[in-house]
């Protein structure tokens, strides 16, 4: 279901925060025209060991034109490509854009019912604004690494580039509402999301619990200082699942699968608030029956007692999924690094995953097509490409 057919994208984007929105607006039908430096293209494209995935993953079915924005004429054909684009966005470094001649200010004048997406690490009226950023810099200023980790342990990160791609997220939601706001006015806007702000925002519950009781939230591994038992635990074989009990009856049910009916009838365990409490003697005699079973063990009788849980898959494993092959959430694709496994969008529409299966573009594939139809003649684009402009 192609829900934004008609809409026409431009993305300024390298890496992940920016082709990530224009990502999701792609696989909701839009079409993305991504614009890239000649010779070159995105530094995804050819940075080593974890670049190509990341290509493969945020830039399936876009349209690749190179062009370089500081020569008069380059910038002359993305004028062009602005006047009858949609939305614009762009991930630049702070004050790129506006050096480049490709602000919102200066776009909005050439067209004002543009839709302009920028993407930082912090936002334009932030303290932070002329700071370089990263995924890991918003993570730690933002609070998310001081909760991350295991209690004593050093600050850690999250696995994945998780700002960087709620971010992302933001961009897209905020996108799609101001399309819906300029079909009402007409108008155009300027949208801002930054990494930083996302980081704060996930952290919400946690900055608020601090103002209002003066506690500082710290590292629980796996676990959640208002549940117990509530976290992960090793299995005989080395692997590990984890075991979320969130109700008094989780519990009893819980001892009864495992053989602790005895344990169950202990008052220091009855309730929520008393396995809490007395945490360590808990996770001591969950961790000890856990660890004399191997994972699928496990895994079977939780499942049998209804209990939140799941095996601490490694990513091998879920490559392999066949509830994600079969829903076609991760699908094969041939590409120029060889046969990859790549991730749709999370979305679906009327029980489908959408997105489109295409792989993402060579670098400056779709000169020719989206030159020509700004008025372009063939000469003039092989001439442009003999002078470096496209």
């Amino acid at each position: 279901m192609r829900l934004l057919d008609g809409v026409v994208v431009v993305e300024l984007g390298h890496l992940l925060a920016g082709p990530s929105v224009t990502a999701l607006l792609r696989d909701l039908g839009a079409e993305v025209i991504k614009i890239e430096q000649p010779g070159t293209g995105d530094y995804a494209r050819n940075t080593p060991y974890l670049g190509p995935s990341i290509w493969l993953n945020y830039n399936r079915g876009k349209k690749s034109v190179t062009l370089n924005l500081k020569h008069p004429r380059g910038k002359e054909i993305f004028y062009k490509l602005v006047e009858n684009a949609d939305v614009v966005v762009e991930n630049f470094g702070p004050g790129v854009a506006e050096r480049l001649g490709v602000s919102y200010e200066q776009l909005s004048r050439i067209n004002q019912k543009l839709i302009y997406c920028s993407v930082k690490a912090f936002p334009s009226n932030s303290l932070y604004r002329d700071l370089p950023g990263l995924d890991a810099v918003a993570q730690a200023l933002g609070g998310t690494m001081s909760v991350t980790g295991h209690p004593g342990g050093e600050p850690a990160r999250i696995g994945n580039s998780a700002t960087d791609l709620g971010a992302g997220a933001y961009g897209a939601l905020a996108i799609v509402s101001a399309l819906i706001y300029r079909n009402k006015t007409g108008k155009g806007l300027k949208i801002e999301v930054s990494l930083y702000d996302t980081a704060v925002y996930w952290n919400g519950y946690w900055i608020t619990l601090y103002s209002l009781t003066g506690e500082v939230a710290k590292p629980l591994g796996s676990g959640h200082p208002m549940w117990c038992p509530y976290k992960c635990f090793l299995c005989k074989d080395g692997k590990w699942v984890f075991i979320g009990i969130t109700s008094d009856a989780h519990w009893e049910s819980f001892c009864k699968v495992f053989g602790l009916e005895e344990v169950s009838r202990d008052p220091r365990f009855k309730t929520n608030a008393d396995r809490v409490q007395h945490r360590q003697i808990v996770e001591k005699i969950v961790a000890d029956v856990i660890k004399s079973m191997n994972r699928d063990e496990v895994v079977n009788k939780l499942r049998e007692a209804k209990i939140p849980h799941a095996p601490v898959r490694t990513m091998d494993e879920v490559a392999d999924d066949p509830d994600l092959r079969e829903r076609e959430i991760l699908i094969q694709m041939p590409t120029d690094y060889g046969i990859a496994k790549v991730t749709m969008s999370p979305i679906t529409i009327l029980g489908q995953t959408i997105g489109t299966k295409s792989p993402p573009p060579k670098l400056g594939e779709h000169n020719e097509e989206v030159l020509s139809k700004l008025g372009y003649s063939r000469q003039e684009i092989n001439e442009m490409k003999k002078q470096g402009i496209i």
